[in-house]
């Protein structure tokens, strides 16, 4: 069963689980995929969440539609994490997993929940947050080359 603790580092709103799903897109879409949100208003009435891509307007929402989520996990690889999605024999609950040996991450940045999309977002959040000062000391490292 899905422990529903994503980590110290995730964004809580919890005043329900539409306020928080938001959140979570927001996060995904500004810390992950690098985004700027252009509606946050009407952001706050629905699921779906508004952000500028590339001077394109877009809807977005990763938690329910999988080829949406397929660019979360592009953008990941990109970073240098691994994946790996598991389920339980006779569960309906997806484990993710994002790692990276560049970052001397291990396996555990893990999101659990009942729709993919939605494990994806957390373990993905999650992984980028713990590894941030890692990720930045390997850009710098780049600029600096």
């Amino acid at each position: 069963m899905c422990k529903k603790n994503h980590g110290a580092h995730t964004v809580r709103c919890c005043v329900s689980r539409e306020i928080e799903d938001i959140c979570l897109l927001k996060a995904v879409a500004v810390e992950i995929m690098g985004w700027v949100c252009v509606d946050d208003e009407q952001a706050t009435t629905s699921c779906f969440v508004k952000y500028e891509v590339d001077g394109d307007e877009r809807w977005w929402d990763p938690i329910l539609d999988i080829n949406h989520a397929s660019l979360v996990i592009e953008k990941m690889r990109d970073l240098g994490f691994t994946i790996t999605i598991n389920t339980e024999d006779g569960a309906r609950e997806y484990y993710t997993e994002f790692y990276s040996e560049n970052y001397g991450s291990q396996p555990g940045e893990t999101g659990c929940d009942m729709f993919m999309g939605r494990s994806i977002c957390w373990a993905a959040l999650d992984a980028v947050r713990r590894n941030k000062s890692a990720m930045d000391a390997n850009k710098n490292k780049a600029v600096a080359n």
